[in-house]
């Protein structure tokens, strides 16, 4: 018979990807010793035509015989070729639905990006939108500023800085000086006049008249 190794572990005696159990297995609790240390290797018998049973080659020569467990029935009367083609299948299609799963979860990881990216971008726009509003008002205000600066600055020239005209001597404006003075003489001179007037009726008649 071919010879093959079988591990014993917490869950039973495993080869290729089935699990048996044995009386030598239960007597001496092989599978709680595995669940409290550690898993160890078995030397095997078995029969390529019938998966049913395997045969543990005993150390001291003789084997044993181990049945397969109630969860692994199903594969009672398989080939050993049919049971390695199964595994080999069900591996591949775990490998498979892994690789399907990384790739939605890259997918969905770019969706995420994605949006998080088109968030970025709308709060970038209305940061800058924001900034370019201020910075339009900021300007518009400025311009008030300078405008209202530019007219002040120009009506304070036409107020107080009109150039005066040259005035030739005999103009209207002496003219004007001259009556004036002559006004002022002409009511000194009738000013006088009353006063002398006043104080002659204020003196006494000559005697001799």
């Amino acid at each position: 018979m071919p010879r093959g190794e079988a591990s014993v572990t917490h869950l039973g005696i495993k080869w290729q990807g089935l699990y048996y159990t044995s009386e030598t297995a239960v007597r001496e609790q092989w599978f709680i010793r595995a669940r409290a240390t550690r898993t160890w290797k078995v030397s095997v018998a078995y029969d390529p035509r019938n998966i049913e049973m395997i045969y543990i080659i005993q150390p001291k020569g003789g084997i044993e015989a181990c049945h397969l467990l109630e969860k692994n029935q199903d594969f009672a009367g398989y080939m050993v070729e049919e049971v390695q083609d199964y595994v080999a299948d069900r591996k591949l299609r775990k490998a498979e639905i892994k690789t399907d799963i990384l790739q939605e979860r890259a997918e969905f990881m770019a969706q995420v990006d994605a949006v998080v990216k088109a968030q970025e971008n709308l709060t970038e726009g209305a940061v800058s939108t924001d900034q370019s509003k201020h910075k339009r008002v900021k300007d518009i205000r400025q311009n008030r500023r300078e405008e209202r600066e530019r007219v002040r600055k120009a009506e304070a020239w036409e107020l107080a800085e009109q150039p005066s005209t040259p005035r030739k001597i005999g103009s209207s404006s002496q003219s004007n000086a001259s009556a004036s003075s002559s006004t002022v003489e002409s009511r000194k001179r009738g000013f006088l006049n009353i006063l002398k007037q006043t104080r002659k009726s204020d003196e006494p008649d000559d005697p001799t008249n």
